[in-house]
């Protein structure tokens, strides 16, 4: 629950991922969100996940959960595998 406060999302995936192993897997979890806001300044819908997580190296992320945030909006799990 922290890629929408990243910049470059993509440079730290494609890091972490360096980082598994052959079968490794990351479990993202992060707001369904349209529009910025100071506490979600770069937000992260599964349709931008989809395309950071391919350009990361990942397969295409697959949605594990779903719930609605307290905040605004739903909150998702993703998961990432190698």
């Amino acid at each position: 629950n922290v890629l929408h406060f990243i910049q470059d999302p993509t440079a730290v995936l494609a890091r972490v991922r360096a980082h598994l192993g052959p079968r490794g897997r990351v479990l993202v979890v992060e707001y369904e969100r349209r529009s910025r806001s100071p506490w979600v300044p770069f937000p992260m819908p599964m349709s931008r996940l989809d395309m950071i997580a391919g350009a990361a190296g990942f397969a295409a992320p697959v949605e594990v959960g779903r719930r609605k945030s307290h905040y605004q909006g739903d909150l998702y799990c993703a998961l990432l595998q190698r």
